[in-house]
């Protein structure tokens, strides 16, 4: 009976001993697993940093399409900015601002899925720079852009015959067509009552789609409420002049914008021109002096020192569908000269 007692005994011992093993085991094996972001998707490259986090570009490795995600890591000071962020890009919906697809959070990382970009604006300023021919890089860009060529019942078909039959790109009116899809993002994000705080050519998405060239402001780390009196400082370069005393609001986008617009229309880098305190400008007068009077007017007033002189969203709208459509350089039609000083005299009478 003793020996059938220790036989028992060394029985459960073992069975123990294996129970933890396999145990040990599971763990062990759950520890070296893919996470769910790593099993879903495979990253391409790295898009650039975001307020908080990096944003790379991935391939869903189910449906074959390609994305932006955000991966913010985790900490107790930024969770609840993280959350705002979901919370406000979730809520959007305009043609001029970034998607949101998904989030997700595993491992201490929050991943927030969004429509991918073929540049930010950052690079098209870049590499437009360094073109020496404005036509051609747009023309490059166009043809490296989603649904350029498209499959139709009978035959390879193009679908901008538009762009094909006007040959050349005008400088000016490509330019102000992006700075117009930025103002109506910032129009409507302000309607939202949203300040984004960071506004930059990093953050703005440049994508062409069906031959068109589509703007979306992205990157919403920083977004904030209107009526919140201390607004987060954003990025040095764009930030306005109130931001270095913790102020800020509506009208501190429109000068992140006011910086966007002039670089669009002078091919340098505000990056290595604009001084520290964001106040002085390097050859300030040779960066405005290729500008008609009124478009440097426009670009004047959002850049002023006293954020209440800066027109809204709304106005910068109209003015620059005003240049649009009536296919004006400002100062160069006598007629459209007066409609602009009647029509938005805050702006360009002094």
């Amino acid at each position: 009976m003793v020996l059938v007692g220790m036989g028992l005994g060394r029985l459960g011992l073992i069975i123990l001993i294996i129970i933890i093993i396999i145990i040990v085991y599971v763990f062990a094996i759950r520890s070296f697993r893919s996470s769910s972001y790593e099993k879903d998707f495979l990253e391409i490259e790295k898009l650039g940093n975001g307020a908080f986090g990096e944003v790379v570009k991935v391939r869903h490795k189910i449906d074959g399409q390609e994305y932006a995600i955000k991966k913010i890591k985790l900490t107790d000071t930024n969770w609840h900015c993280v959350d705002n962020e979901i919370s406000v890009l979730a809520g959007l919906d305009h043609r001029n601002v970034v998607r949101y697809n998904n989030s997700f959070g595993e491992n201490g990382i929050m991943y927030i899925q969004m429509n991918v970009a073929q540049m930010t604006l950052r690079t098209w300023f870049d590499e437009r720079n360094q073109s020496h021919d404005f036509s051609e890089f747009v023309w490059k860009n166009i043809t490296n852009g989603k649904h350029f060529n498209q499959k139709c019942a009978s035959c390879d078909c193009l679908v901008c015959p538009n762009y094909l039959s006007r040959g050349k790109f005008e400088f000016k009116k490509e330019s102000l067509g992006i700075g117009k899809q930025l103002v109506a993002a910032v129009q409507y994000i302000h309607r939202c009552n949203i300040i984004h705080n960071d506004i930059k050519p990093a953050n703005i998405f440049v994508n062409y789609k069906d031959c068109a060239t589509v703007v979306q402001l992205a990157d919403f780390g920083l977004v904030s409420t209107a009526d919140h009196e201390k607004q987060p400082f954003g990025s040095e370069p764009y930030a306005a002049p109130e931001k270095y005393h913790g102020f800020g609001g509506k009208s501190s986008d429109l000068f992140s914008v006011g910086l966007i617009l002039l670089e669009l229309l002078v091919p340098i880098s505000m990056t290595t021109q604009r001084s520290f305190n964001g106040l002085i400008w390097i050859n300030y007068n040779w960066m405005f002096s290729n500008l008609t009077t009124n478009y440097k007017k426009l670009i004047q007033r959002l850049m002023h020192h006293d954020s209440s002189k800066r027109p809204t969203a709304e106005k910068v709208l109209e003015i620059l569908d005003f240049y649009i459509e009536n296919n004006i350089d400002a100062g160069h039609s006598e007629n459209a000269e007066n409609q602009l000083y009647e029509r938005w005299p805050e702006v360009f009478k002094n």
